[in-house]
């Protein structure tokens, strides 16, 4: 029976140990190495030649999202939208809010969070603007607390 040894480079302090090349080129790898660097079952790795060797990498990979395809109109609105949702973001007191088209096609493409959508349109940023106005010119109360507020409101 033949005994099989590691040469030195397999061997040496800090090294995996030896690993057998199965069916269809699998390697395992060691447990140790597994946990240190974070991979784990089903993840993805990334092999790169080295003067070394081979360099075994973890990374990170993300969904790949589907393109979402805009009409020539579509794409006028989101070009809109994108500059007001800027303004907005800089100067929401001097900005215009989004038309509804606008806001719808901002959140196809998910500029803005659809389940927001209320709150980028000219109808919201008008309101907002003047409660801002009232604000400013002492127009509001302050109350200590729930109850204060709900004996304003029935008075």
């Amino acid at each position: 029976m033949t005994s099989l040894l590691p040469s030195n480079r397999f061997t040496q302090k800090g090294h995996s140990p030896l690993r057998k090349v199965r069916k269809f080129f699998q390697i395992s790898l060691p447990a140790r190495l597994s946990k240190k660097f974070g991979i784990a079952e089903g993840e993805y790795v990334e092999m790169q030649e080295t003067k070394e060797g081979i360099l075994v990498k973890p990374v990170e990979v993300s969904e790949r999202l589907p393109v979402i395809r805009l009409n020539r109109k579509e794409q006028r609105l989101l070009a809109d939208a994108k500059t007001k949702v800027r303004q907005i973001n800089v100067d929401w007191l001097g900005s215009q809010g989004l038309s509804k088209n606008e806001a719808r096609v901002a959140a196809k493409v998910g500029l803005i969070d659809s389940e927001q959508i209320w709150w980028w349109l000219e109808s919201w940023q008008t309101g907002e603007r003047a409660a801002e106005k009232d604000r400013k010119e002492g127009k509001t109360k302050k109350f200590e607390n729930v109850d204060d507020l709900i004996d304003d409101l029935r008075s």
